[in-house]
């Protein structure tokens, strides 16, 4: 899996997985919205082969003195791509892209589902 930043080109694929993966369904604009945020994680997996694998959006929180915290808001895996294992590689490689101190709250919050 290879891991990026979402840009708003990536939305429809992202509105066709959350439909897939039945999530509470963010609209077009509040995906749009969220990618004006400085304080937003928006990142999606592809396949070696550039193929939508999945994405996962989070916000980042300043907790003072104990660091930066990551709250995962939505995350969805396509079907051909959605087993425990797969999920978590893909949030996990997501980590790579944010400071030490986000990596453990992001981690532990897809690691539990």
């Amino acid at each position: 899996m290879l891991i990026a930043r979402l840009t708003a080109d990536d939305i429809p694929l992202v509105l066709e997985t959350s439909i897939e993966c039945r999530l509470c369904l963010w609209s077009a604009d509040a995906y749009r919205s969220e990618l004006t945020r400085n304080d937003s994680i928006m990142l999606k997996a592809e396949t070696s082969s550039g193929a939508f694998a999945g994405f996962a959006v989070g916000r980042t929180f300043d907790m003072g003195a104990k660091g930066r915290s990551v709250e995962l808001t939505n995350i969805g895996v396509r079907r051909r791509y959605s087993n425990r294992w797969q999920t978590q590689r893909v949030a996990s490689r997501g980590c790579d892209r944010q400071s030490p101190a986000e990596v453990g709250s992001f981690y532990e919050v897809v690691h539990s589902l």
